[in-house]
């Protein structure tokens, strides 16, 4: 029996909801029974062609889906026909839609309002859904969608804030020394399901490639967004493969683990409090890649994407959307791209960020004492900024 008591993962009823277009909504008959067929040329895009066939056939499948992914995209809006999404070959589809998109256009975030972001964001979604529903929490979820029939809150948003939830007992796991990559797929573990393929870890590697090379849209997609689309599930698809690299160690892993990191604090800049944490541990395990990696390397694409980042920072500790923010480590972190990412043509931010940084240095100082060496990174990070 679902209980009537609100869980402690579910969003504040208050906070922001997505884009406008992306609320909660009842999708039309004739509209599901079109995106159920677009689903099925979707999956069948997963099982029909390889990589390397989508690297030489740039138009296989695609002029068929891309006019319709946001008929697609709406059924996240609807509690009735989200649970159309759970399917695994969505994600590996999406992944191959994506490296069509990335060969016809160069890129897959041209504007946020493109089919390759509509199909990137189908992507997260489908594999949120897949996750909860294999930590057995999706028909909980589903449950308590429908209990709330009256909230604005769009479905996907609260399977993102359920896979969250579900997350910190991952990093529990790790800690443990327990098997986290079953729910992939990529493994077994004693009494758990074995389960089929979301991504395999060159797919993932390869859709961690793609977002890499667009890392200057992708911040500015997600920053356009009113509310971002949560990407903690993406983050721990890309960390646990980085993780499973190092069994068996290559030349290339300490740049692939640097660039994740990136990733990862681009992401931190425009998260909410609600998964800001879990991409907090995830760049504590990378950070030593990142700083050994040209260190002093600009990490900005260019100006524009300078002066994003810095705007990024400045909103994220001045919105007071999260009083703890700046008693936290996330800032810290923020810097360690911030600090390399001031171009010439930015210059006129520098005062805010530099104003931001003395404050979040004053919010320390009541939790520094005793405590010096838990804070020492932190410290060294804010007098490397100054």
């Amino acid at each position: 029996m679902t209980s009537t008591v609100d869980p402690d993962w579910l969003p504040e009823e208050e906070s922001p909801i997505d884009e406008p277009n992306m609320q909660r909504f009842e999708v039309p008959l004739e509209e599901e029974l079109m995106g159920i067929r677009v689903l099925t040329s979707i999956q069948s895009i997963s099982e029909s062609f390889s990589l390397e066939q989508l690297n030489s056939d740039r138009d296989a499948g695609y002029e068929v889906i891309e006019p319709v992914l946001h008929v697609v995209l709406s059924f996240a809006l609807d509690p009735a026909t989200i649970i159309h999404l759970s399917e695994p070959r969505i994600v590996s589809g999406c992944m191959k839609l994506l490296k069509m998109i990335k060969n016809r256009r160069g890129t897959i975030f041209p504007t946020s309002s493109e089919n390759g972001w509509l199909c990137f964001k189908l992507l997260v979604i489908a594999l949120d859904l897949c996750l909860v529903k294999r930590y057995s929490k999706l028909e909980e979820t589903m449950a308590l969608l429908k209990q709330r029939f009256n909230t604005r809150t769009p479905p996907h948003i609260m399977v993102s804030a359920r896979l969250t939830h579900e997350l910190y007992a991952e990093f529990d796991a790790m800690q443990a020394g327990k098997d986290c990559d079953w729910v992939f797929g990529w493994s077994t573990s004693p009494g758990k399901p074995r389960q089929t393929l979301l991504l395999s870890e060159p797919e993932t590697l390869d859709l961690m490639s793609m977002i890499w090379e667009d890392r200057k849209l992708y911040l500015h997609a997600i920053h356009s967004c009113v509310v971002r689309p949560g990407f903690c599930g993406l983050m721990f698809l890309f960390f646990r493969c980085l993780v499973r690299m190092r069994l068996q160690p290559s030349a290339n892993l300490k740049i692939l683990e640097s660039r994740f990191y990136e990733l990862a604090v681009r992401y931190l800049l425009v998260t909410g409090k609600y998964q800001s944490v879990i991409i907090q541990n995830m760049c504590d395990v990378e950070a030593k890649s990142f700083l050994s990696i040209g260190a002093r390397a600009p990490r900005h694409v260019d100006a524009e994407d300078s002066r994003l980042i810095l705007t990024a920072f400045i909103q994220r500790l001045t919105t007071g959307d999260n009083p703890e923010l700046l008693r936290g480590r996330e800032p810290g972190t923020m810097l360690r791209l911030v600090v390399f990412a001031i171009d010439t043509g930015a210059q006129s931010l520098i005062p805010r960020v530099i104003q931001c940084i003395v404050e979040y240095g004053w919010s320390l100082l009541s939790r520094i004492e005793g405590e010096l060496g838990k804070f020492g990174e932190l410290i060294a990070a804010i007098f490397q900024a100054l």
